[in-house]
């Protein structure tokens, strides 16, 4: 009997090692893959522009233009081209962009001249940041007076 019971206590050990075991593992992989995520992630913000292109200019191309932009991450068309009846190229676009320190209308500003100057692009708009619609005010010349 004592055999038995010397047998089910060793078992016992050996069975909360073995959990034991278990458990560390998963936590050192919990904490890795934390760490991992915490490393890589960045907050980019989603602006929704619209890019009038000039009818020679090649969709690819400017789209790849607006990706090598210094901090522009990414760049997802969001439908597909319009072509104008002057054969203009609307194209409706999302830019993840990274922001730097400062505030959003000069990083608005800074975006769309580095937009601005990529080859076939004629004139940008942005439609939204993060989701939210962009109220563009525009000049009247009521109000100049």
């Amino acid at each position: 009997m004592s055999n038995e019971r010397e047998a089910e206590e060793m078992l016992s050990d050996l069975i909360s090692e073995i959990l034991r075991d278990v458990r560390l593992r998963r936590s050192t992989s919990r904490l890795c893959e934390e760490r991992q995520s915490k490393e890589t992630e960045k907050d980019l913000k989603d602006f929704g522009v619209r890019i009038l292109c000039s009818r020679n200019a090649n969709i690819s191309d400017v789209l790849t233009g607006v990706r090598i932009a210094c901090g522009v991450a990414v760049v997802t068309q969001k439908m597909p081209a319009i072509r104008t009846k002057g054969g203009d190229t609307i194209l409706n676009v999302k830019v993840r962009y990274l922001p730097q320190p400062g505030a959003i209308p000069q990083q608005f500003a800074d975006l769309a001249k580095r937009i601005q100057a990529v080859h076939g692009v004629n004139t940008i708009s942005f439609k939204d940041y993060e989701g939210a619609p962009i109220i563009q005010q525009t000049a009247r010349d009521d109000d100049a007076e």
